[in-house]
């Protein structure tokens, strides 16, 4: 159609299609994993070139194995049989900060960095969500976890909390994003009415659905399940589950039709895959205005949308 898309990315009429971007699992977690490929295939996308994964064994093809480019052979294995040559695509200078992808340096062109941004998935996103199934093997441990919860006969909430790492710690020299987290009254004031809110689209009462992972969440949470019981004059319930592979949680959490915020790509990603979701954060709560970088800011968000 002749239309050019963010960063000048061409679409329609001028297509690229002799070029292939290579996406690798590369720095960080699953969430991380997860940017990078919808990165390249966003890149992939807007300027019709192929896409085509670095090596087998990729977390990403394993917990999405009908993703475009985990199929057929990887580059590591054209390159043994060929000898291409690789080439990088334009470095980003700030993890959220999308850098300029055209034109591609080269003929296979590896794409890095952490790609914290969806605008290099604009106009694509429709067929990035085909994607992003989840294995079947992740989807049934999945369900093993909320059978038992009862989370798919009623609405739930994800309540996702960080935690285990150098970003989630909240004292000393090595915790630098301290003030990113939210605390106990962000949830106390975001989950009762978004709870009434679940329950009247629902008819029934929800679920607060979070993965433990030696945080003491009915500690944590309880007040606010107190206040969303009160809220919706009804029984509200904490449910917590444990699973060693973050996909699995993942799958799990992203089942629900509401989701409240915290700080971090994998939480990020769930209310994604949600598809509905109400995301919610309070700005004042969560000190944005000084920490900035906390957080990608394309989430679905709604500031301070209810009062304490």
């Amino acid at each position: 159609d002749g239309t050019r898309g963010p960063h000048g990315a061409p679409h329609g009429a001028h297509r690229l299609r002799h070029q292939t971007v290579v996406f690798d699992d590369g720095p960080g977690r699953l969430g991380n994993q997860m940017f990078r490929y919808a990165a390249a295939f966003g890149i992939a996308c807007t300027t019709g070139a192929r896409l085509m994964r670095r090596r087998d064994g990729l977390t990403v093809c394993r917990v999405f194995p009908r993703a475009r480019g985990c199929g057929g052979e990887s580059f590591d294995a054209l390159q043994r049989r060929e000898g291409v040559r690789l080439s990088t695509i334009a470095e980003e200078r700030r993890t959220w900060e999308p850098a300029r992808w055209d034109p591609l340096p080269g003929s296979y062109n590896l794409l890095t960095g952490y790609r914290q941004s969806p605008v290099y998935w604009a106009g694509c996103e429709a067929s990035l969500r085909e994607q992003l199934v989840f294995a079947p093997a992740v989807a049934h441990a999945a369900n093993a976890l909320l059978e038992p919860l009862g989370v798919p006969r009623r609405p739930c909430i994800t309540a996702y909390r960080r935690q285990g790492d150098a970003y989630s710690a909240t004292s000393g020299p090595r915790a630098p994003f301290r003030n990113c987290l939210p605390e106990q009254d962000f949830y106390e004031q975001a989950l009762p009415p978004l709870a009434l809110e679940m329950a009247g689209a629902a008819s029934a009462t929800p679920t607060i659905l979070t993965s433990s992972h030696s945080f003491d969440a009915a500690r944590f949470l309880g007040r606010a399940v107190a206040r969303a019981t009160h809220r919706t004059h009804a029984n509200v319930s904490l449910a917590a589950f444990d699973h060693d592979d973050p996909a699995v949680v993942m799958a799990a959490l992203s089942r629900c039709q509401g989701v409240l915020f915290s700080h971090g790509t994998f939480n990020w990603w769930i209310a994604y895959l949600n598809g509905d979701a109400t995301v919610l954060f309070d700005s004042s709560l969560l000190n944005f205005s000084r920490h900035r970088a906390c957080y990608l800011e394309k989430v679905k968000v709604v500031e301070d949308p209810y009062s304490p």
